[in-house]
């Protein structure tokens, strides 16, 4: 059973995947919706501003996206973004922050480590030059 339509486009090689975070100006900037309704629907509708805004993309079969005129199997979703009233910690990057924050010297905010160690030799060596 074939759930999805055949892609025309070339098939290719990945070399690299790189993941990161976003600013709260590149969120703003990709966001298609700003959800700042605390409805879900209206009049049986998905809301504009709410969590199921229809320019999010659509799960419903009859309705296409708003933001790229696609129907529910094509359109791929598009971001949307909460405005908080104050800044929040995100629990995923919690550990990460953690790890980073105790390798830098709280005084200098030089690098913990030993400059001997092979390994960082070996990094320091391999880094592209900006």
């Amino acid at each position: 059973m074939d759930r999805f339509t055949y892609s025309r486009a070339p098939v290719k090689r990945v070399d690299s995947v790189q993941f990161g975070t976003l600013s709260p100006e590149e969120i703003k900037r990709y966001s298609v919706a700003n959800v700042d309704q605390p409805t879900i629907f209206e009049g049986g509708k998905p809301k504009v501003g709410g969590l199921a805004d229809p320019r999010m993309g659509t799960i419903d079969r009859n309705v296409l996206c708003e933001t790229c005129n696609c129907n529910f199997q094509e359109c791929p979703g598009h971001f949307g973004h909460h405005e908080l009233a104050v800044p929040v910690f995100h629990l995923g990057f919690q550990t990460s922050v953690l790890k980073i924050l105790r390798s830098v010297c709280f005084s200098c905010s030089r690098i913990l480590c030993d400059r001997t160690d092979p390994a960082f030799q070996k990094v320091r060596r391999d880094r592209p030059t900006p």
